[in-house]
């Protein structure tokens, strides 16, 4: 294979690219052969009319040289010579027959060259994860017993208290005139969920609901919160009427729960294993922060390099496509808008190829198995078959982008590894980026 590699600028460059007759022929003959066992009506097998055999090969062999072969060659041309495109490979020009070699111009562009980072100077705040103590094993035994509550029914003449289930029908209106009616089910609770304002149901209905019974009524006058839309502040008439009350009842930790919900043989020993889990979340989440940190610097550190023109094109009409649909905002606005969103996104794109960068050096692991736990688990939450979205469009771009974050998890922390003079860890199975499609990435 003859290749010559011109630069056409900062970033972009023709390719002329040669495939021997030898190498390419065994592409031709299977074309050929495949339209040669092609049935023509009114005409024998093996017949065709005059010319039509050979035009047809020039317009399926395009297409398999454009799908299948140039590919292929790419991927050689981007490994000896050490570039990554940042654009789709165009083909310029294609020139072929079946007695001579396949001759193509390939024009792309290509990623900034980056050097590879100096670790001596990124830092890290080290901490220790917090220590676990008895309250917080508490906290989380509490936790367990609520995901594994069941909904009882209190007795027909029990009355609403704290901590009951309610379900009931409610209607608010000012004159006669309903503003909403519907029906709803809360909790009766007072706390104040933490970084949450007071739920306006709750505000309005807790109070009322306390003390009443099934089946039974009350009418009543409120004055409308500040969060009220349109009518905040006015005195409207609210009617209740309870339908259903209940109480979620927390299980016992005793060893049969533990045995048949955990699965393990030694219940003692459970505390011990929530202590443990406790202490490796904590451990994971001072591990993020380094990463954070490592994050933070690494892109202080290369600053706002310049970019081809592919990417900060597909990313300009991303965002004109996606600010069209807000019909609401002014053009001055959109434009500031647009500005705005825009740096973001090139800024992810310079952050993706510094990992790619450092990536080239380090040859990080992608956990496959961890991937496809993360995408199994997304399905089952929207009630899909695994299997059949990942033969979806949507499901494909989930995987990889579950499959992407992954990786860049990875490079940081094996960054974070080499500031922190830990030991470096190998395996085989390494993350495998298609260069020839990066620009497709969703980078915002």
């Amino acid at each position: 294979m003859q290749i010559t590699l011109n630069e056409l600028g900062n970033f972009k460059r023709s390719v002329q690219l040669e495939i021997p007759l030898e190498d390419i022929k065994s592409s031709y003959n299977s074309v050929y052969n495949q339209l040669r066992r092609t049935r023509m009506k009114g005409f024998r097998p093996g017949k065709f009319p005059k010319g039509w055999l050979d035009r047809r090969f020039k317009e399926y062999m395009a297409v398999e040289a454009q799908e299948r072969v140039i590919p292929r060659y790419v991927n050689q041309i981007v490994q000896e010579h050490q570039i990554i495109p940042a654009s789709q490979v165009a083909i310029k020009e294609l020139d072929f027959d079946r007695k001579e070699p396949l001759k193509a111009v390939l024009e792309f562009e290509v990623r900034p060259k980056l050097e590879p980072p100096d670790y001596t100077k990124l830092k890290v705040e080290v901490q220790e994860p917090a220590a676990v103590s008895d309250q917080d094993v508490e906290d989380a035994l509490l936790q367990i017993r609520e995901g594994h509550a069941q909904y009882r029914e209190k007795p027909e003449d029990a009355v609403a208290e704290m901590g009951d289930q309610a379900s009931f029908r409610y209607s608010i209106s000012i004159d006669g005139e309903i503003l909403e009616e519907d029906s709803m089910a809360i909790r009766l609770s007072s706390e104040k969920p933490e970084g949450e304002p007071v739920n306006l149901f709750q505000e309005l209905f807790v109070p009322r609901l306390l003390g009443m019974k099934v089946a039974e009524t009350k009418p009543d006058e409120i004055t409308l919160p500040e969060n009220y839309p349109d009518h905040a502040g006015k005195t409207a008439q609210v009617s209740l009427e309870l339908n259903q009350l209940g109480r979620m009842e927390l299980p016992e930790l005793d060893d049969e729960f533990i045995r048949d919900t955990f699965g393990l043989n030694e219940p003692d020993q459970f505390q011990t294993t929530i202590r443990e889990d406790i202490t490796h979340r904590r451990t994971l989440e001072v591990r993020r922060a380094y990463q954070e940190q490592i994050d933070d610097q690494l892109q202080q550190m290369y600053g706002s390099f310049e970019l081809p023109e592919s990417p900060q094109l597909q990313v300009r009409e991303q965002v004109a496509e996606e600010l069209a649909k807000q019909e609401e905002l002014s053009e001055e606005e959109r434009a500031q808008k647009a500005a705005e969103i825009e740096q973001q996104r090139l800024q992810s794109i310079r952050r993706l190829y510094i990992l790619d960068t450092i990536n080239l050096e380090e040859k990080v692991t992608v956990d496959s198995n961890q991937v496809i736990s993360e995408f199994m688990n997304t399905a089952q939450m929207f009630g899909l078959d695994p299997k059949q979205l990942i033969e979806s469009p949507l499901g494909k771009s989930i995987y990889e982008n579950i499959r992407q974050r992954n990786y860049e998890a990875q490079v940081l922390d094996r960054v974070t590894a080499r500031v922190l003079g830990e030991p470096i860890s190998t395996s085989e199975e390494v993350h495998d980026h298609n260069h020839a499609h990066d620009h497709d990435h969703n980078h915002g």
